[in-house]
């Protein structure tokens, strides 16, 4: 999320004549449709705002998906009697 946020920034200041709002559809467009369903039930109303949630949903992806075996050691089907 930080490269996009810092090439939208930089887009940002070459582009003239947009609202905010417009401003704002823009950056949540570009961002994973996961994201995209988040933030429109949380209605961020400003860019740095939208960032800001954007992380937090990020996080909270992050820590809802099944972690995934690190070892090799381990069965994820183990056999039972």
């Amino acid at each position: 999320m930080h490269d996009y946020q810092v090439v939208f920034e930089k887009l940002c200041k070459c582009v003239n004549g947009l609202s905010t709002k417009m401003l704002l559809n823009c950056f949540i467009s570009g961002l994973l449709l996961e994201i995209c369903r988040e933030l429109a039930i949380l209605h961020p109303y400003s860019i740095a705002q939208a960032i800001g949630m954007t992380k937090l949903v990020e996080d909270k992806i992050k820590d809802v998906r099944p972690k995934q075996f690190r070892s090799s050691n381990m069965n994820p089907n183990p056999i039972t009697n």
